[in-house]
């Protein structure tokens, strides 16, 4: 029974790379919007951003039955502070930084829970 469970995690390990890999960089780049008060590195921030919101990170995000889940919610919530691309707000985007800071934590959740981590020790 071993083999079968390695072999099945042999398989999943690619898509949770990417899914790492994916949190983190959007983790990243909701904290660069939340504490930089540089102009052109927040905008780089913001297109990357919304590059990370309609395309790659649903595809990792990991749902709750009909639900969307935390890390969905939090991308979301920061989308609806930031705004489109072409707004100027003030720099720092200090209304994002709780954001920031929670969507870090769900997608560190996110990892436990899809690499079988600590609470979510299972067999697949």
């Amino acid at each position: 029974m071993r083999r079968a469970e390695s072999a099945i995690f042999e398989a999943r390990k690619p898509y949770l790379e990417q899914q790492m890999e994916l949190c983190i960089n959007a983790s990243e780049t909701a904290a660069v919007l939340a504490s930089t008060r540089d102009y052109a590195m927040r905008e780089k921030a913001r297109e990357r951003f919304w590059v990370l919101y309609w395309g790659p990170l649903p595809i990792v995000e990991t749902p709750f039955g009909d639900d969307i889940g935390p890390v969905e919610q939090q991308i979301v919530a920061i989308g609806n502070k930031l705004g489109p691309v072409q707004d100027n707000p003030e720099l720092p985007l200090e209304e994002l930084e709780q954001l920031s800071f929670q969507l870090a934590h769900h997608c560190r959740d996110l990892f436990l829970r899809s690499w079988r981590i600590g609470p979510y020790e299972q067999v697949f």
